[in-house]
């Protein structure tokens, strides 16, 4: 048999992702709670950000219930990058 026919398991990138519950990418969207901890900050502070129209963008999974999908997340929290504490965010 001739190597260029197949290609060992081990030797692939794929065999040296990290594999999330059987999953190669990361959740699609996240909760509240989830969010909160991913962006470092309390789940009562997210909250009052999303009703002052200042925290990252969020959609309704039901009546109640929001979710946030993690590259808006990544884009939000990019978006408040300071330099200065004499920066104010808009």
């Amino acid at each position: 048999m001739i190597e260029d026919e197949f290609e060992l398991p081990y030797l692939t990138p794929e065999a040296f992702r990290p594999r999330l519950g059987g999953l190669d990418e990361r959740p699609r969207y996240l909760r509240t709670a989830s969010a909160a901890k991913y962006l470092n900050m309390g789940v009562s502070t997210l909250e009052k950000m999303r009703m002052n129209s200042d925290g990252p963008p969020f959609f309704r999974i039901t009546g109640r219930a929001v979710g946030y999908r993690v590259e808006d997340l990544d884009a939000w929290a990019a978006g408040r990058i300071c330099h200065s504490t004499k920066e104010h965010l808009a």
